[in-house]
């Protein structure tokens, strides 16, 4: 239904400029080297404004579009998956669509990292993906060992990556230079689900 903001134990919900009632599920909130805040929802890209401790949403994007996660990358550069396909928004100048060697137009992207010049993607149906200077680097899939294609959230830490899928959360560990599934922890491990939406260390 929306973001909140808390402050000082109060709760208050932060609402678009344009339509004061409107509820949005939020994908994704993400703080930019500029220190300020973004959020992909359903309709659109939008920053988080403040006036007087008073917060509100403003669309970045024009016209309306889907979006699902976002990351900065380059510096004041923020990357944005949408129903689309990949779409760059540089703070202050505006946004452009990007053009892979892969079409993401149909996938949904969950979410992304990178690692030095890797960009790595999440994506809902179709594994990871791997991307060097938008080209494809490396696909992890369950044809090469991934638990399943439905990949959701990843956090990484030095040169792991644990993936959250819908059949256990997956273990990659980098060895020369290219990323591997190293174990795959399921309910066999002692999960309550083999559903994994989210992990953090």
């Amino acid at each position: 239904i929306g973001v909140f903001s808390i402050r000082k134990n109060e709760v208050q919900r932060v609402v678009s400029v344009k339509e004061k009632n409107d509820k949005y599920p939020v994908k994704q909130l993400v703080r930019s080297g500029m220190k300020n805040i973004y959020t992909t929802h359903p309709v659109g890209f939008s920053q988080i404004m403040r006036d007087n401790n008073v917060y509100f949403l403003k669309r970045t994007v024009d016209p309306p579009i889907r979006t699902f996660s976002l990351i900065e990358y380059p510096d004041k550069h923020l990357l944005i998956s949408t129903s689309n396909g990949l779409m760059e928004y540089v703070e202050g100048k505006g946004s452009a669509d990007i053009k892979t060697d892969i079409d993401f137009s149909s996938m949904r992207i969950f979410d992304m990292k990178t690692d030095d010049d890797l960009l790595i993607l999440a994506t809902n149906g179709n594994g990871i993906y791997i991307l060097k200077d938008k080209k494809l680097y490396q696909h992890l899939s369950v044809t090469n060992g991934l638990s399943d294609n439905n990949c959701k959230k990843m956090c990484t830490s030095g040169d792991t990556i644990y993936v959250s899928t819908d059949n256990g959360l997956n273990i990659l560990v980098k060895q020369n230079h290219l990323w591997n599934i190293s174990e795959i922890i399921t309910v066999k491990n002692g999960l309550l689900s083999n559903t994994v939406n989210d992990a953090a260390i």
